[in-house]
């Protein structure tokens, strides 16, 4: 009776010790799948970041371009993905003409920086109207009221064609244009007369 009881003792002992031997090898293909997931999302988390400060880089230099006042350093956030100046988010600044530089700026840094057809998703197509709007004469702040603002967005604009044209279209569609827009770059031109905008005027 002993001897059966010790061999059903040493027989649960084994059980056990399998058991514990499997569960183990459970948690260690559980911390191996976590520690995957874990390099996985931390190269994610770096390609986010470097893709987020690419992007803060080319708003900052756009806002250059476009003389925007008193700037001191532009950023998308990496949480919201919202543009900043001032420290403060966009829709914040209380100037609408700021609102008007710093979403051509947000979207075309976009446009720019997803060049890439390889790694990013994007038509490489962004449609601008009004870019004027809330600037110069029209611009409540007076700090939005020089019209050297609105000429620097057409010379960027400018530049940006020049250096990327054959990889990207930007179309602008705005009510006059500086002199210094060259002839090739002007498409389309509408008499008032005739039509509104891209819609016949059938009125009269």
């Amino acid at each position: 009776s002993r001897q059966l009881e010790e061999m059903d003792f040493n027989l649960k002992m084994l059980e056990e010790h399998e058991r514990l031997r499997t569960l183990l090898k459970g948690k260690e293909d559980d911390i191996t799948g976590i520690r995957k997931n874990i390099s996985q999302i931390n190269k994610e988390q770096n390609d986010k970041n470097e893709i987020i400060r690419n992007l803060s880089t080319e708003f900052n230099e756009f806002l250059k371009e476009f003389h925007f006042p008193k700037l001191d350093y532009g950023h998308i956030d990496a949480k919201n993905y919202m543009p900043y100046v001032r420290s403060r988010k966009y829709n914040d600044l209380g100037s609408l003409g700021g609102v008007t530089l710093i979403v051509i700026a947000y979207y075309i840094s976009i446009l720019k920086a997803t060049l890439d057809n390889d790694k990013f998703y994007h038509l490489n197509l962004l449609i601008i109207d009004s870019p004027r709007k809330n600037l110069g004469a029209d611009a409540t702040q007076e700090e939005f009221k020089d019209e050297e603002i609105f000429n620097s967005i057409i010379r960027s604009f400018i530049k940006t064609d020049k250096e990327y044209g054959d990889k990207l279209q930007l179309i602008v569609v705005n009510n006059g244009y500086p002199d210094f827009l060259p002839k090739e770059d002007l498409r389309v031109k509408f008499d008032s007369n005739d039509r509104i905008g891209l819609i016949d005027d059938t009125s009269k």
